[in-house]
């Protein structure tokens, strides 16, 4: 190539003169001839990559919140990139015990079409929002929206950067601009196995988590759920429960406080391994700070403790449930509820239980067992004996408004009427009063009274939360760009006030009480007007004197009724027929023990 310049040359300024308009015409800004620094697009960025690299600018912003202007690029370099990290420190004495370390990474690239794109995000320790926003001009210049940081710090890593101070804007955000993306997802691996999103993290099907002593649902306290390990994997005391679980109950305003159930686990019951296992369930009331009695509780070995009543079917919807087990089932009359048996038998081997026809009720007066009846009158099929430690059959029989009270081996007649009478003009039977029945029929005579009213409990003098003012939910907020127009309102409580609550006086309580009394009153003036008399079986008869092999007779005795014992071969054909029964022994207290005839 030859010498642009030789000597004894004679237009040496005219060509000086050119490369000196060359130089200050652009566009591209080569190397001054005086030496600086070279700024300015490049020719061509496909073939000359430059780049800034460490620390940019900053300054001082005071805590101003408003837009700044922190970078500008070449929007005509095609297929450019660029890195802005923007950090800085905020006011210490706001986040005292947080980390200080945060930082907004800015990622752009210049497309084909002239216009720059990009998205970003922020790290670290999640409390602030320093960074409200990324703003990209038309010209290439590059916005962010400070909110919070007392020293601003930017950093860029580009091809296509333009040298570009630092600049407050003030809180109008810049116009012919568009906001960069917020980064909408961190996927980690390559499936992926994890994906962070806004308000969710996203695991695969097939992926575990591992590691969290505690993983938290909702805001922690009140309401909230979570899983976690025992004792947060702290060394263990056998025989100790440790919350492992938690279900949140959500508070109702003026209606209920809220709470959590709570599942807790024990280990070291007499056992190393699993049979010393054990689970307990309570509720927990947190604005008491109380929790309840075990509600629920189930070993290693298969036991179930359940404290309360146990309801199994539709769960009840009336506030004034009746307080008691209850097992239901929605079939029909003799449709199947319940089978007990072992393990392998058949189903109906050892005890079954069918739906009644709901046509009976229960009796008022008071047993252990009431069984209902079908539609076919049955209530009971035995495939073997029923055993009792009664002796006798014995039916309920009303007594004749004269009769006085009967004692039990009584010898008693009845009359025309079929009452039971004391008096020998009004017999036209006679009879034994059952002493230890194994089974007593005609048990009816107090279906009139109806159902008992239901047992009341007194309420005491107690102390009950009312509501004063409702919660109030957080209120974030309202920018219009970075100017505030609606400050923030932190979430408030509910406020409650205790108030004392008077329990029932003795008037009261006497008066809540009544009905029940009452019954129990009108229930026992009527088990006045019958008695059970024997009518099968063995039964002591208040007969001294006899010996076995006598028939126990009815005799007149003054204006009432007697017995006496008389030999067979003696006995006439009528005492024979009013005999109440034979004797077969004689009882420990000279009584005698008959087997019943009835008369």
């Amino acid at each position: 190539m030859a010498d642009k310049f030789y000597d004894g040359m004679p237009n040496v300024n005219e060509k000086l003169n050119e490369m000196d308009r060359a130089f200050a015409a652009g566009p591209y800004n080569a190397l001054p001839l005086t030496g600086g620094t070279m700024s300015g697009p490049i020719t061509t960025p496909s073939f000359i990559t430059m780049a800034v690299r460490g620390p940019g600018q900053q300054q001082n912003v005071g805590l101003s919140n408003g837009w700044w202007r922190v970078a500008k690029f070449n929007v005509a370099a095609s297929g450019g990139e660029a890195t802005i990290r923007i950090s800085g420190a905020t006011s210490y004495s706001s986040y005292e015990g947080f980390s200080n370390g945060i930082e907004t990474v800015i990622l752009l690239r210049c497309d084909n079409d002239g216009k720059i794109r990009g998205s970003w995000y922020s790290t670290g320790d999640g409390k602030h929002a320093d960074i409200q926003g990324v703003k990209i001009g038309s010209d290439g210049v590059i916005y962010v929206g400070a909110v919070q940081f007392s020293t601003l710090s930017c950093y860029i890593d580009s091809n296509m950067w333009f040298q570009q101070k630092l600049e407050f804007l003030g809180g109008e955000p810049p116009k012919d601009s568009w906001d960069a993306i917020a980064v909408y997802a961190v996927s980690v691996g390559g499936a992926p196995a994890m994906t962070v999103r806004p308000g969710a993290v996203e695991l695969h099907t097939n992926s575990t988590l591992n590691g969290p002593k505690t993983i938290h649902a909702g805001t922690r306290g009140a309401q909230q759920s979570s899983l976690s390990i025992p004792n947060g994997g702290n060394p263990l005391l056998a025989n100790t429960y440790y919350e492992v679980g938690a279900f949140g109950v959500g508070g109702i305003p003026g209606a209920a406080f809220p709470g959590r159930f709570l599942w807790s686990t024990s280990a070291g019951a007499d056992s190393l391994y699993y049979q010393g296992y054990k689970m307990s369930l309570q509720a927990y009331d947190e604005s008491s700070g109380t929790f309840s009695a075990p509600l629920l509780g189930v070993t290693g070995t298969g036991q179930l403790a359940w404290p309360g009543n146990m309801r199994c079917g539709p769960a009840s919807t009336s506030g004034g449930a009746r307080d008691l087990h209850t097992i239901y089932k929605d079939t029909t009359p003799a449709g199947e509820i319940l089978y007990v048996g072992r393990t392998g038998e058949p189903a109906t081997a050892t005890l079954a239980v069918l739906a009644g026809a709901g046509t009976a009720s229960w009796a008022g007066s008071i047993a252990v067992l009431y069984v209902g009846v079908q539609a076919t009158g049955r209530s009971i099929n035995a495939a073997g004996t029923i055993n009792a430690s009664g002796a006798d059959y014995a039916e309920y029989l009303f007594k004749s408004p004269a009769c006085g009270i009967v004692a039990a081996g009584q010898v008693i007649g009845i009359g025309a009427d079929g009452k039971l009478t004391d008096r020998w003009a009004d017999a036209i039977s006679f009879a034994v009063k059952s002493t230890d029945p194994c089974m007593v029929g005609g048990d009816k005579w107090s279906q009139q009274l109806g159902q008992r009213p239901a047992s009341v409990t007194r309420t005491v003098d107690r102390v009950e939360s009312q509501l004063v003012s409702e919660a109030q939910p957080a209120v974030e907020a309202v920018y219009d760009g970075l100017t505030l127009l609606t400050p923030a309102i932190p979430a408030k409580a509910a406020v409650y006030r205790e108030v004392p609550l008077a329990g029932d006086t003795d008037e009261e309580w006497a008066a809540r009480q009544a009905p029940g009394l009452a019954f129990d009153a009108a229930l026992e003036a009527l088990r006045q007007t019958v008695d059970r008399v024997a009518f099968a079986g063995q039964v002591p008869c208040n007969i001294q004197g006899a010996v076995p092999g006598q028939f126990i007779v009815p005799v007149q005795h003054g204006e009432g009724i007697a017995g006496t014992a008389i030999n067979e071969e003696d006995l006439t054909l009528q005492q024979y027929m009013r005999a109440i029964g034979k004797v077969i022994a004689i009882e420990d207290d000279g009584r005698a023990r008959v087997i019943v005839k009835v008369a």
